[in-house]
């Protein structure tokens, strides 16, 4: 191919993405559930709005079952206006990052839909509202996602447990080494060699961090910068610690740490890249604690290898695309009945996969093999294990 065209085309490309692409950035429609029912997809990571979303989608559908109740209709009115409040609230204390102007513009614009609209409420306009909330809240409401000044509990005594857990195995045991080093000082002020431990210990667990956020394909590069910032914020004022330290710097590092956990490291959950074992074989750390469901993953693991032993083996290649299409009709039909699950995502993953690898052909090359490798081990801890505990039956 003349290096003119690829010239030609490589710049196209980078023209075309940011100047034409970017319009429809958070406009693309998403999935509305029917029944209308909120799931976990729709998670902006803050109790009260996340429970308040909640109640937005049943008074929506319970108006779409009751279109001629008019304290259903006044009600959803009342539920509509409270939690724009409060939301706004919110997100306007959070400032540009936010977007907050053109955020409480979209509410004032569907609130005045809700105002006009009298009884009995036509299906357009019920169809209309569904639609709405379910593309508000994942194209607007998650701009504000890990942004918003929530102030979580600080444990006492000054403990980790498991409502910090990132999911990591490694982030979390740095996570509880943090809060360990925090309250050995915190017990100890006079001692110089503990607050020169923990600044070490929260050195190193930075790097670490910022490393597995930074060189993730599913996390943006703006998260990662604002990431770091915090921490080269947080790292200026530990420098200034020596003992005797002062109590009120040590409760208010305590406090940090609660909160950029919960606030900030929280945003790369299900994000991060997990090792891929090799030689690729299943062990307990892909279990999800469902004996059938390991069971599957387990020979999943093994037909995987086999096939990268075998590459030219037609049969193998056949027999792992039969079990991985069994596999996920079965783990779909059981995480579907999980109450508010993110069930359609979750089969999103699979699809696309699936899509790409039904269409393999023998000799499978080394490119398809890890992508295959990497694929199941990354889905597994990321998203599987979110169903853990979790299963009705």
């Amino acid at each position: 191919v003349p290096m003119k065209w690829i010239n030609y085309a490589t710049n196209w490309l980078a023209q075309h993405i940011k100047n034409t692409d970017f319009r429809y950035k958070d406009k693309m429609p998403h999935p509305v559930a029917d029944p209308y029912i909120w799931d976990e997809s729709f998670l902006v990571n803050y109790n009260r709005l996340d429970d308040e979303h909640v109640i937005l989608f049943k008074a929506l559908q319970d108006m779409t079952d009751h279109p001629d109740d008019v304290d259903i209709l006044n009600y959803n009115r009342d539920i509509f206006r409270d939690h724009f409040d409060y939301e706004e609230k919110q997100f306007l204390a959070c400032g540009e990052p936010c977007q907050g102007d053109a955020h409480k513009k979209k509410h004032d614009i569907f609130f005045k839909t809700l105002t006009w609209v009298t009884n009995p409420v036509s299906k357009e306009y019920a169809t209309f509202a569904k639609n709405w909330l379910a593309q508000h809240i994942k194209n607007t409401d998650f701009l504000y996602k890990y942004k918003l000044p929530t102030h979580h509990k600080v444990p006492q005594p000054y403990e980790w447990d498991k409502e910090f857990a990132v999911f990591y195995d490694r982030l979390d045991k740095e996570h509880v080494g943090l809060f360990d080093a925090l309250r050995a000082v915190e017990n100890d002020l006079m001692s110089q060699s503990k607050i020169d431990n923990l600044k070490t210990v929260m050195r190193d667990h930075f790097m670490y961090e910022e490393g597995q956020v930074c060189d993730s394909p599913d996390i943006d590069w703006d998260y990662c910068k604002e990431h770091k910032r915090k921490h080269v914020l947080f790292s200026e004022r530990l420098a200034k610690m020596d003992a005797p330290v002062d109590m009120g710097e040590i409760k208010w590092a305590q406090d940090w740490l609660v909160q950029h956990i919960k606030n900030t490291d929280f945003g790369y959950r299900g994000k991060l890249l997990h090792p891929v074992p090799e030689p690729y074989v299943w062990d307990v750390s892909f279990a999800t604690d469902y004996k059938r469901i390991d069971d599957e993953h387990d020979v999943l693991f093994q037909k995987i290898l086999a096939v990268s032993q075998h590459p030219e083996n037609a049969d193998i290649l056949a027999e792992l695309k039969q079990l991985f299409n069994e596999h996920f009709d079965y783990e779909q039909g059981e995480f579907c009945a999980i109450p508010n699950y993110s069930c359609v995502q979750h089969k999103q993953k699979h699809y696309k996969f699936n899509v790409v690898f039904q269409d393999l052909k023998v000799p499978v090359g080394c490119e398809e093999i890890n992508f295959a490798k990497n694929w199941l081990a990354q889905h597994i801890k990321n998203t599987d294990h979110q169903f853990k505990g979790r299963f009705v039956n």
